[in-house]
């Protein structure tokens, strides 16, 4: 039993198996393949820290003696925003409007998600973006404060389809992105005023 509960769905959003094996073999704990260990092998997210363990087995030809270790939660940020930049770099985005983007699926070339820019940074539709977005804040506060004090994020949800839509922008990191906000936001005030015209514009003549 866990000392501290949350969600599968945030568990396998960032705190997965193969994400701990990633950040494990990183490290120097283990070698090989997860899937010849995934049976031994226990994730626990705490409160501010994550317990890996993975059983003896004199018969594993590598790590036979097991693991028994904690992982940050920062180490699992930071390894969420290194996978959202790489993937980011293979994405399609096209600009809708001001402020909506669609950006192509990674897995699905044919699919297409959405993006919005506001204040509070890039809302996305995608399945991780939604995730953590509605669970951690109740369910990892600690991760939530890492989050907002993160560099790089500035508060942005770690999200590859975001990290293409800020790459399109020509954004470093999510930081320049919310300096930059007052400039966007005028552009698509400025937007919406000009087509708001234009179509009183096109009833005058249409009358």
């Amino acid at each position: 039993m866990s000392a501290f509960q949350i969600s599968s769905s945030l568990q396998n959003q960032l705190f997965s198996q193969a994400v701990t094996w990633t950040l494990l073999t990183a490290k120097g704990k283990v070698a090989g393949p997860l899937d010849a260990c995934r049976q031994e092998l226990t994730v626990e997210v705490w409160p501010k820290v994550v317990y890996v363990r993975l059983e003896k087995n004199i018969l594993r030809r590598e790590c036979p003696s097991g693991v028994s270790t904690f992982i940050s939660y920062k180490d699992y940020l930071e390894h969420a925003i290194k996978e959202a930049f790489t993937k980011a770099t293979s994405l399609t985005t096209a600009r809708i409007s001001e402020n909506y983007f669609k950006i192509q699926s990674a897995t699905d070339p044919q699919y297409k998600y959405w993006i919005l820019l506001d204040f509070y940074g890039m809302s996305c539709d995608c399945p991780r973006y939604k995730c953590l977005k509605k669970r951690i804040w109740s369910e990892a506060r600690h991760l939530h404060k890492l989050i907002e004090e993160n560099e790089i994020l500035q508060g942005q949800i770690p999200c590859h389809h975001a990290a293409a839509v800020l790459k399109s922008l020509d954004f470093q990191n999510f930081a320049d992105y919310f300096q930059e906000w007052p400039t966007i936001e005028k552009q698509i005030i400025n937007k919406e005023d000009d087509e708001d015209y234009s179509e009183e514009d096109d009833s005058e003549f249409d009358w």
